[in-house]
């Protein structure tokens, strides 16, 4: 028991001595998360949903890839894999970001996300965002995506607000569907918090 005990904490040490950040979150008010990014832009991430419901019908998704900044332009591609735990279904797919700033206020975000479903098939998705700061820390965000935020690739627009204090990172959103009934309107609330190095 002492030996696996030490193993465990020289993995966590030269995992955390690697990082160069470690952020911690939630996306779409339903999935928890943790990530990690390694000094070469090496990432990795773990993310549960956190919904009211039997564990066996809880989703778990892994994903692995990298990332880059440059001056004003931040780009990463990731792959993932997710299932629920009673393996009722599963969806994986690749991610690829790119996040420009321009102007000083104005900043744009670009996603193209190919994405299977065991139950709805293939999709390629999209999802493409600009926001304008109104203050210093908060600004205005406007997207067109349809990338899923539980299990459906659905058009929608989401408007909504980012606030940015320090290492935190808060966004409210309402998620309104652009085709079909509008009564499936969403507010989204994400968020993450950096720990870096």
């Amino acid at each position: 028991m002492k030996y696996h005990l030490l193993v465990f904490l020289c993995c966590f040490v030269t995992i955390a001595l690697s990082a160069q950040n470690i952020s911690i979150g939630m996306r779409d008010n339903q999935y928890a998360n943790i990530q990690y990014v390694s000094k070469l832009g090496l990432l990795a991430e773990i993310e549960n949903s956190i919904f009211s419901t039997k564990i066996k019908h809880q989703h778990i998704r892994g994903t692995i890839g990298y990332k880059h900044d440059f001056k004003h332009l931040t780009g990463d591609i990731r792959a993932y894999y997710g299932t629920a735990y009673d393996n009722d279904y599963d969806a994986y797919g690749v991610k690829i970001l790119a996040k420009k700033s321009f102007l000083q206020k104005w900043g744009a975000e670009l996603a193209l996300n190919p994405h299977n479903d065991s139950d709805y098939g293939y999709t390629t998705c999209y999802g493409v965002s600009l926001h304008r700061y109104i203050f210093k820390e908060i600004a205005v965000e406007l997207t067109s995506s349809n990338i899923p935020e539980y299990r459906e690739t659905v058009n929608r627009v989401k408007a909504g607000l980012i606030f940015n204090s320090g290492n935190l990172r808060v966004r409210p959103q309402i998620s309104i569907p652009t085709e079909g009934h509008m009564k499936n309107i969403r507010v989204l609330f994400s968020f993450d918090y950096q720990f870096n190095k």
